[in-house]
């Protein structure tokens, strides 16, 4: 809450020494690793989570995060990453962001408006989306 994140990483490590295996914890820490710019440790922390639990679409999201790499990694190992988080839970906000990260780089305007909108049927209030249906006139 204080954006003290080498801080929260020091209490979060303690927190995954207590319960090794709570794969919230170990979600929460990876993501925190990843804002630090440890890419590598959250890298780990995500694969193991799905060694635990292949069923955990956040994992796979944040998965794909890491491997894209704001599109300097292998978009495809993302977009597979980003598309198992969505078999698993179809209404998952982040992985439909990211996808739609990769659509536009990428230039494929049929899959971006189709996620698009298939992400305004999920949340029309979503911030971030509204200026892009006002773009493309999509109702």
């Amino acid at each position: 809450n204080q954006n003290d994140f080498n801080a929260a990483e020091s209490w979060m490590d303690r927190t995954i020494m207590l319960k090794p295996k709570d794969l919230n914890f170990l979600l929460k820490q990876g993501k925190l690793k990843y804002t630090l710019g440890k890419k590598e440790e959250a890298k780990t922390i995500f694969e193991l989570i799905l060694q635990y639990n292949p069923k955990y679409a956040e994992a796979w999201n944040s998965l794909g995060l890491i491997i894209c790499d704001k599109g300097k990694g292998d978009i495809q190992k993302a977009m597979a990453c980003y598309d198992s988080a969505l078999a698993l839970d179809p209404d998952l906000e982040s992985a439909l962001i990211n996808s739609l990260d990769i659509f536009n780089a990428t230039g494929d305007k049929d899959k971006f408006l189709k996620y698009l909108k298939r992400l305004y049927r999920i949340n029309p209030k979503n911030e971030k989306l509204v200026p892009m249906f006002t773009q493309f006139e999509i109702h």
